[in-house]
């Protein structure tokens, strides 16, 4: 119980922050020089106590969070506080129920007042007592007055705040945790409305050169816009308006390329190029051949145009290089088009869609300048012509066009790694023409037309931010030294960046050794024995530790219970099982360990069991009961994929989703390729499965299942086709190391092999 008002006040702005309420604004003081506690209501004079006033008693430490495994305490109940005087009993109820609100968000430790001094008065002492009874009750019924005017708004809160809790926990378990949407948004319009411009970036300006107007005549303007303050700026016109020129930053420095210029009142391509240094246009060698509606980028120190036009319209498939010195032609262009579009990677020049005749196209090509050459990529999802891409965070973004006469606004996005396209949210307008250009993950489409031709001529301009990249598997795996030990039916684990792999089978011997392999060094190191040789155990990282769970010393149907972790150099018994299991699955999601699936005395073993670092305790049954499992977490679930029903001839493709949250199970797309006896492993986003046995037969599948999209795909397949082996991730590399490349329990590996994602 407090021992003054003021104590009372704080404890009231406790109970209001603990419960995730704003304070209210009261201020708690003295008043003049008697020694009285009065609570001001909001707006009275007097500001809130400092912190340095705050007369509260610190609150308890939390738990430790270090890593180690150990029992967790229970809290201990502070003892009741001896009853105090009769200035103390106008909070007593009041304190009482606001204890009682904040005892489920945080310990409190109850304050004693000091005992009584014998035969001294525990009352009101010194100018405190000069307010006689009457002020007194006054003061009380004032006070009371207050508590209750609170208490209601506390309550109040409180009864909100759950609700709302409540609601959140109740959507955040009924459906998927989900990214806010990613959509295109306005910035600052273009000081001028056009199109079929030519665009660069450069030093992160994004310039945009010549084009035509709104009033359709072909103009010089030459402007910048600045992301970093949403702001325009304008530069020196070109020397002679163009449309349909192309753009590049070469050494630093815009240049403009091509293009049509108006001769009388006929357009007519032109194969000047403009160089713009100190803010002024020079000129440089001039291309081999007038063109317009070409395209440009830059590698290294080379600019690369191909495609358009020449000055009498015919399409062209020469590429030209410019050295700094002189133009060079490069290999033709596969598919001759124009009002193309390109952009590089710093290796490669990407030429997208484009037009020939009156057809628009889906083509995607990539020109190599070192090697001279050309190579074919997956086409666009739709043909489209008179577009604008840009390369950002390892992706090519192609925007907007015509396809067929119609002005589109959707966004295809090429993953340079993957070799696969997507859609990226719609424009809020649909355009051609326009410009388009990246700064660092921000695709910005500005201007262009929003009717056939050239009509409709805007300034509008909006930006797409990128979403996160998911990092894409390698064509191929990698192939590296031999681990240490032939094994297979192994447990494993990842802990400080090295792969764990213990116990197992080798020529049917059953193993107690256990080793780590550093994938940074490629060192494997022999790691302290387990106290018993097992089989077909499961193991996870808990708190820092390796722990090994399950399995079996001999035949299978005789599983084990026990539960080790190796805490330094040593193997310490955990509390065990409450289900013995043998080649069950297990995986960690915050401070709970969870294990599932598995087999005793030739029947699956359906509870799952969940330990908090004290005890077990069996939660909901798994939907489908099976063994020969993998289980993997992204940090909020445990996913548990595949496994069979006690032979290898009843593979399952089961995949479902638990909760430690609430204890509740979820069923999930069912793997394409039915399994037992494999591994599977987590990485950005992806649940990836491993291998895996038939009655006749080891594979080499590689499956993977995309979380936020909820579909599976099919990977490149491992070189060495196994079951029963060890797959973990570090970094952005899977490693798959040792198993069995033959059905059953022979054949024993050490191979090791490896996908990298980048």
């Amino acid at each position: 119980r407090p021992a003054t008002a003021e104590e009372f006040g704080h404890d009231l702005q406790a109970a209001q922050r603990a419960n995730g309420l704003k304070p209210d604004a009261m201020a708690i003081t003295r008043v003049g020089d008697t020694g009285r506690t009065a609570i001001l209501a909001s707006g009275a004079p007097g500001g809130p106590p400092s912190a340095a006033g705050d007369s509260r008693q610190p609150r308890p430490p939390g738990p430790p969070t270090d890593n180690r495994t150990s029992p967790i305490t229970p809290p201990i109940s502070p003892p009741p506080p001896p009853r105090g005087d009769s200035g103390q009993s106008d909070f007593a109820e009041a304190t009482n129920i606001l204890r009682g609100m904040q005892a489920h968000t945080e310990p409190q430790v109850a304050k004693a007042p000091p005992p009584a001094v014998p035969g001294k008065s525990t009352g009101p002492k010194g100018p405190k007592a000069l307010l006689g009874r009457s002020a007194t009750k006054k003061n009380r019924l004032m006070i009371a007055g207050a508590i209750a005017v609170v208490l209601l708004l506390v309550i109040g809160g409180v009864v909100i705040a759950m609700s709302q809790d409540d609601n959140k926990h109740n959507q955040a378990t009924s459906q998927p945790r989900t990214q806010a949407p990613v959509q295109w948004k306005p910035i600052t319009n273009a000081r001028t409305a056009r199109d079929a411009t030519a665009t660069t970036q450069s030093d992160g300006t994004i310039w945009i050169f010549g084009g035509i107007g709104s009033d359709g005549s072909v103009t010089a303007r030459h402007e910048g816009y600045d992301p970093a303050i949403d702001e325009w700026k304008g530069g020196d016109d070109l020397p002679v308006p163009v449309q349909r020129a192309a753009a590049v930053t070469w050494q630093g420095n815009p240049v403009v390329l091509g293009g049509w210029k108006t001769t009388g009142t006929k357009p007519a391509a032109t194969d000047q190029v403009w160089r713009v240094i100190n803010s002024h246009w020079v000129e440089l060698p001039r291309l081999l051949q007038p063109r317009a509606a070409a395209a440009a980028a830059v590698v290294g120190d080379r600019i690369v145009v191909t495609g358009g036009v020449d000055a009498d319209g015919a399409l062209l498939n020469t590429t030209e290089i410019f050295d700094g010195n002189t133009w060079t032609l490069g290999a033709p262009i596969p598919t001759p088009r124009q009002l193309l579009a390109a952009a590089t990677d710093g290796k490669l020049v990407y030429a997208v869609g484009g037009a020939s005749g009156s057809t628009d196209s889906a083509a995607v090509e990539a020109y190599d300048p070192a090697a001279k050459s050309w190579s074919t990529l997956p086409p666009l999802q739709r043909p489209r012509s008179d577009l604008g891409v840009a390369i950002a965070d390892g992706r090519l973004v192609a925007v907007g066009g015509l396809s067929g006469g119609e002005t589109l606004k959707s966004v295809s996005v090429f993953d340079l790694t993957a070799k696969v396209w997507d859609a990226l949210p719609d424009m809020s307008t649909a355009r051609h023409g326009m410009a388009v250009a990246a700064v660092e993950k921000t695709v910005y489409a500005i201007g262009g037309s929003t009717g056939p031709a050239d009509q409709r001529v805007v300034s509008s301009a909006e930006a797409l931010t990128l979403p996160a990249r998911k990092i894409q598997p390698a064509s191929q795996w990698r192939s590296l030294p031999d681990a240490k030990t032939p094994r297979l039916m192994m447990a494993w684990t990842v802990l400080n960046d090295k792969i764990w792999v213990i116990s197992g089978l080798l020529n049917g011997t059953v193993l107690n050794t256990v080793e780590s392999y550093d994938p940074r060094s490629g060192a494997w190191e022999t790691g302290p024995p387990l106290p018993v040789a097992l089989h077909h155990a499961a193991a996870a990282t808990y708190r820092g530790e390796v722990v090994v769970l399950g399995g079996a010393t001999e035949n299978i149907a005789d599983a084990s219970n026990k539960v080790f972790a190796l805490r330094g150099n040593n193997w310490v018994e955990l509390p065990p099982l409450g289900h013995p299991r043998a080649a069950p699955a297990a995986a960690v999601v915050g401070d709970k360990l969870v294990v599932v699936g598995g087999q005793n005395a030739k029947q699956v073993v359906p509870q799952t069991e969940v330990f908090d670092g004290t005890s077990w305790k069996d939660s909901a049954d798994m939907p489908t009961p099976r063994e020969h499992l993998a289980a993997v977490s992204d940090g909020t679930y445990v996913y548990v994929v595949g496994g069979r029903f006690l032979s290898a001839d009843k593979n399952s493709a089961a995949f479902e989703r638990y909760d430690p949250a609430s204890g509740t199970w979820t069923k999930l797309v069912d793997m394409p390729t039915p399994r037992g006896s494999y591994g599977a492993t987590y990485i950005d986003g992806r649940v990836v499965a491993v291998g895996g046995e038939e009655p006749t037969r080891v594979l080499a599948v590689v499956e993977s299942y995309d979380i936020a999209d909820g579909k599976w795909s099919t990977l490149t397949p491992m070189p060495t086709a196994r079951h029963g082996e060890a797959v973990a991730t570090v970094g952005r590399t899977i490693y798959v190391i040792g198993g069995a490349n033959r059905p059953s329990h022979e054949g024993g590996t050490a191979t090791v092999e490896a996908l990298d994602f980048s």
